[in-house]
């Protein structure tokens, strides 16, 4: 139930990691405040994703998972709907404090 894993993604061209992620529906990339790149989805697709990066001669200079909030999932958990609109990139945001 938990939701898909993020990761925090430092490449060598961030603005053209953020333009190859644009086509792709499966996953979600943001810019973090730190500048570096949040992905989220399922495993599959961040997995295709940094393929293309690594097509795209985009260097990738870290890849780091984020923990998803207790908090968050606690509220997963328990469907405590007054939580429910809680922003996802937000969430990652504070994980990976």
């Amino acid at each position: 139930m938990a939701p898909d894993p993020g990761h925090v993604l430092a490449t060598t061209d961030d603005e053209r990691a953020l333009a190859l992620a644009g086509p792709l529906p499966a996953i979600s990339v943001v810019r973090d405040p730190e500048a570096a790149l949040v992905v989220t989805g399922s495993p599959p697709a961040v997995t295709s994703y940094v393929s293309s990066l690594v097509r795209a001669d985009i260097g990738l200079l870290a890849f780091t998972p984020t923990r998803t909030p207790l908090e968050a999932l606690f509220f997963m958990l328990t469907d405590d709907p007054t939580h429910q609109s809680l922003d996802r990139p937000a969430q990652l945001q504070e994980a990976t404090r």
